[in-house]
């Protein structure tokens, strides 16, 4: 057999043989989605006051994502409703959406419409009245979805 004989018999059979096909990684930003954290929620009381001091911070971990809403609670553990001051949100590029009274508490959605990197974070303030008593803070990323957590605290 001759060398060009050879060649080409190997060339035919390895135009014959199954295709291997060979896959690479996507880039690892396009696998990890989005992750939104509540990485710090604080609710404190200051003494003799009549409202609660509340801070959060919100970390991406995955995708850069932009629309992002935190579903923030108030629930009073005693019979002393809380009301949300929407005038007292800074910081972040958050804007509060129209509280909903659940039970003696309340619920409001904050929204931020910049974009969020990876690794970057969001952070804002607000308070609420609540003229005496304690009760719980929780913070949700509700949208966009994908692997976020919540935080809570009391106060």
């Amino acid at each position: 057999m001759s060398r060009r004989t050879i060649v080409r018999a190997a060339g035919k059979a390895a135009w014959a043989a199954p295709v291997i096909v060979v896959v690479a990684g996507a880039p690892a930003h396009a696998a990890s989605g989005i992750d939104l954290d509540v990485v710090s929620l604080t609710a404190t009381r200051p003494t003799l006051s009549t409202t609660v001091d509340t801070a959060l911070t919100v970390q991406n971990l995955g995708d850069p994502a932009s629309n992002i809403e935190v579903m923030v609670a108030v629930t009073p553990s005693g019979a002393v409703p809380a009301t949300f001051n929407p005038l007292s949100l800074t910081g972040g590029g958050f804007a509060a959406g129209t509280p909903t009274v659940v039970g003696l508490g309340f619920q409001v959605v904050l929204t931020r419409a910049a974009n969020l990197g990876t690794g970057q974070t969001a952070a804002c303030s607000f308070n609420f009245a609540q003229l005496t008593g304690t009760g719980s803070v929780t913070a949700q990323v509700i949208s966009p979805t994908g692997n976020n957590n919540s935080a809570a605290d009391t106060y």
